[in-house]
């Protein structure tokens, strides 16, 4: 085992020791210079159960909406939408305060005025065009742009829209346009229904069995396991291919253009300054899960699963986390703490690698 995989494997035993988590997968990529892939762990607690490899798929929770956001900008460039268009133009049954106003920017930044449904409406809602017809007709917190919610239910819409623009379904848009130009082979929504069984569980159903290559996420469950805001499976591997990606795109260094490194780079800048200095166009910039040494040229996302992924373009670092912490159940604010706590010096490690490249580098230049 390398010194970095020794060092890795310290931060992560806070985890296993408070059974934050069974099993995790790790890829850290400082520059061309390193690249550590971990799996440490199994599927579940039980004495049996398979060890955490790197093709083990994970419910990556949010961080499907950096796919979904990538689309509608893909869809943007073409000339198909304008980011700026009315909601309205795609679902005329919006009814509302505040509706005529909302454009499909407002639901990228997360100031679209929706909320959440709370459990008891969640539990109310029997099908996908029931969850729909509810988020049609569900009042705005605040006027669009006024505020500042993060919310599942307009990118729920979203996936709608990419749908009726591409004239696709939402799972053949993302594998056509992101997932097979990358080489993302083992990135797609549904892996029950592949006889995909290297999967993390996640909680118990409400038939008592848990949840294995089927989402986590309730809403997207009603969407049929595919949505916008939930609903892939994923592996380290792959999202390392992603954020190197998009970190390439960000800096003008990509030959895999899944976009124009413009708007790339519109992406993770600042849109609403004067109400959240952190909320890019789908992507987060400079949050405490980014460690210590985050700036604003680190952006990334979380999922409620445990997961998340961490890009610093100016360092060129990459840090992506998959871990199943809402297995057995999910987590409660303590454990919690402990994943914030893990996700941050597992990016801290990232930025201190580079640090040690950095200075390797200098030494060098002076001989």
């Amino acid at each position: 085992m390398s010194e970095y995989s020794l060092e890795l494997e310290k931060i992560l035993a806070k985890g296993f020791q408070n059974s934050i988590f069974p099993g995790v997968s790790i890829l850290i990529r400082v520059q061309d210079e390193i690249e550590i892939q971990l799996c440490h762990g199994k599927l579940t607690y039980d004495d049996d159960a398979d060890v955490v490899s790197n093709g083990t798929l994970f419910d990556i929770a949010s961080i499907t909406k950096l796919f979904s956001s990538v689309a509608i900008m893909q869809l943007h460039e073409k000339g198909f939408l304008n980011i700026y268009d009315p909601v309205k133009r795609f679902f005329g049954q919006l009814k509302g305060a505040g509706k005529d106003q909302l454009n499909l920017w407002h639901i990228l930044t997360h100031t679209s005025g929706y909320d959440s449904f709370d459990d008891q409406e969640l539990a109310a809602i029997d099908s996908k065009d029931d969850l729909i017809t509810k988020i049609c007709m569900r009042n705005l917190k605040f006027m669009p742009g006024a505020g500042y919610c993060y919310s599942d239910l307009g990118f729920i819409l979203l996936g709608l829209v990419i749908e009726l623009v591409s004239g696709k379904n939402l799972d053949e848009y993302l594998y056509c346009h992101i997932f097979e130009p990358l080489g993302m082979y083992s990135t797609f929504y549904l892996p029950g229904t592949r006889q995909v069984v290297n999967v993390a569980p996640t909680e118990r159903d409400s038939s008592g069995n848990f949840l294995q290559g089927v989402v986590h996420d309730e809403k997207a469950r009603l969407m049929g396991g595919i949505a916008a805001h939930s609903g892939l499976f994923s592996t380290a591997t792959d999202l390392g291919k992603f954020s190197q990606s998009f970190l390439s795109l960000v800096n003008y260094q990509s030959h895999k253009l899944i976009m124009l490194p413009e708007t790339a780079r519109i992406m993770v800048e600042p849109q609403i300054a004067n109400i959240m200095p952190s909320q890019g166009l789908g992507w987060f910039i400079n949050l405490p899960f980014m460690g210590k040494f985050a700036s604003q040229t680190t952006f990334g996302h979380t999922g409620f699963t445990g997961v998340s992924c961490v890009i610093d373009s100016q360092k060129q670092i990459t840090c992506v986390l998959l871990s199943n912490c809402v297995h057995p159940t999910r987590p409660d604010m303590r454990k919690r703490e402990v994943l914030m706590h893990i996700r941050q010096e597992i990016s801290n490690f990232g930025f201190e690698l580079y640090n040690g490249v950095h200075r390797k580098k200098d030494r060098r230049e002076k001989k």
